[in-house]
């Protein structure tokens, strides 16, 4: 049997002319369609930047001032740092004993912010500074305090803090002006607190308070890492030891449903937090933590929920009362995103190499 012969495909012969106008043609489209393209890139680079600075701003939502609960990180009061001084009024001596009464306020075009408020403090205060050690010390024995409102295009929020007693706070190390620096930060504080913060934004309107009489000594420890440009890994270890008596309320109302509490404690209560992070200029961006706690004494709390369940289409409420004496031990976790510092620290990133590398 004879196989027929395959059938030869003829294929037509280049045309050079033609590979030439085709690719003219298409130069011709992107240099066309690039002006429009970059065009459209910084539009909408200039719509995104501020729009990301609002969002990623604690200013817009409402959120810059705060209140130390007790429970922070070591902080000083830093009395006049906070925000623009509008006036001011002090009797202290040169050794900052006296009283000093503070109105401050800010606004801001760039987060459609605004914030007012009234901070100050009466006592007897003293200070230690050893420079070669880079160690400060400060103590303080009085009435501090500070109230405030402030609003952004996402949120508001009101609040105010007193405390009433003793206290010394003490740092050794600076983590400005060096890439690789560890600090130590303690602080003891002896007499009442109480605190008080109410806010709304988008997700819901929150309130919170608390009242609590006794010792609280607060340390923390942070070593940074540099990596390369601005960027390091930090970590940080915070402890806390609480002996006295403590009650917290609050209350919630949010997109699907409202709760409230309150909580009442009296013994001793320790905890530890060790958290590790990618930081740029000493803020944390991204990162993990854990958290120890134990606690001896006697406690009693109560809380009520309500709420919208959408896979079963019905609302739930509940009600949840108790009260413990005992020894008690817990643990908990979670992750670190800071989206301002993110923004900012990938710019200051990108910044820090490209001026290593010119």
């Amino acid at each position: 049997m004879k196989i027929p012969a395959r059938p030869q495909v003829q294929l037509p012969p280049i045309n050079k002319k033609h590979l030439e106008d085709a690719a003219n043609t298409a130069r011709r489209v992107r240099d066309a369609v690039k002006p429009k393209a970059e065009h459209l890139a910084k539009n909408a680079e200039r719509v995104a930047r501020p729009v990301a600075k609002v969002v990623t701003s604690s200013s817009a939502w409402g959120k810059s001032i705060g209140v130390d609960d007790g429970t922070t990180a070591p902080r000083r009061f830093d009395y006049g740092s906070h925000k623009q001084t509008l006036s001011e009024f002090d009797t202290s001596s040169a050794d900052r004993s006296g009283a000093r009464l503070r109105l401050f306020g800010e606004a801001s075009k760039e987060t459609l912010s605004a914030a007012i408020g009234l901070e100050g403090e009466a006592g007897a205060k003293s200070k230690y500074r050893n420079d070669e050690r880079e160690q400060t010390s400060d103590a303080f024995a009085g009435l501090r305090g500070r109230v405030f409102a402030e609003a952004g295009v996402l949120g508001g929020s009101v609040g105010g803090e007193g405390f009433l007693g003793a206290e010394v706070f003490s740092q050794e190390g600076d983590e400005r002006g060096a890439q690789t620096w560890q600090t130590y930060k303690s602080q003891l504080s002896v007499g009442l607190r109480g605190a008080a913060i109410a806010s709304a934004d988008v997700f819901g309107v929150r309130a919170h308070g608390l009242l609590e009489a006794g010792a609280t000594y607060r340390g923390s420890t942070q070593i940074n890492n540099h990596l390369a440009g601005p960027l390091g890994v930090l970590s940080t270890t915070d402890f806390f030891a609480f002996a006295g008596v403590r009650g917290e309320a609050g209350a919630g109302i949010g997109l699907t449903g409202l709760s409230a509490g309150a909580e009442v404690f009296a013994g001793v209560r320790a905890g530890l937090e060790q958290r590790f992070a990618l930081s740029a200029g000493g803020s944390e961006l991204l990162g993990g933590a854990l958290r120890l706690e134990g606690w001896a004494g006697v406690g009693a709390k109560a809380e009520v929920k309500a709420g919208y369940d959408a896979e079963k289409g019905s609302v739930a409420v509940g009600a949840d009362v108790g009260a413990a004496a005992g020894i008690g031990a817990g643990v908990s976790g979670g992750v670190t995103f800071n989206g301002a510092a993110l923004a900012s620290g990938g710019k200051d990133a990108v910044g820090g190499w490209s001026d290593g590398n010119e």
